[in-house]
């Protein structure tokens, strides 16, 4: 196409615009994670344009230059101070939202949990103890927790039972019963 020109757009990454350590106390402002500048005494961010930045300053705090005069001990003061509290400011925020990802992360894994059918596995066993007289005392332990994955109707109980008692080398002759919640695909002959 003769005659039609492609612009090309700029690229923030290719202006090598980079900030002034001067900014500080000249115009109040510092650098942050995002690559823009933030004024300290309103909080407002902007590029890392001077012409931006020296408008931002003399349009909003044309009277701070009166109140702190430029050089004084007072203006390294309230840059000082400035800077204190910016940082203290974002260091609240960043535990909040940490706390609210954990938060977050630990109701998902909670859903998951109950959203998924789960085959319980317990084992229940005799245990002698040698006294003076025999006693035998039954104990119960959960062997494991199984996702049920699909449907969870009966026969997908004795799959997930079966594997688990092959994989782990139990002899199903030795398995006397079989609980379960009572479903109605659960419920009548074996």
């Amino acid at each position: 196409m003769a005659g039609v020109s492609s612009k090309n757009k700029r690229k923030l990454s290719e202006e090598n615009r980079m900030f002034q350590k001067n900014w500080e106390e000249e115009y109040f402002v510092v650098p942050n994670k995002k690559g823009s500048a933030t004024c300290l005494i309103c909080r407002e961010s902007f590029i890392f344009k001077k012409y931006n930045i020296t408008r931002h300053y003399t349009k909003k705090h044309e009277s701070f230059d009166t109140i702190y005069s430029p050089g004084s001990l007072m203006r390294k003061e309230k840059l000082t101070f400035f800077k204190n509290s910016l940082q203290q400011q974002q260091s609240v925020m960043s535990v909040a939202v940490s706390q609210d990802a954990a938060v977050t992360i630990a109701s998902y894994e909670i859903c998951y949990i109950l959203g998924t059918s789960q085959c319980s596995i317990f084992v229940r066993y005799c245990t002698e103890q040698n006294s003076i007289q025999i006693s035998i005392f039954y104990s119960e332990d959960l062997l494991k927790f199984i996702p049920m994955k699909g449907q969870t109707r009966g026969i997908d109980y004795l799959n997930v039972i079966t594997n688990f008692l092959d994989n782990n080398d139990m002899d199903i002759e030795k398995l006397v019963c079989v609980c379960t919640d009572g479903c109605p695909s659960m419920t009548g002959c074996v």
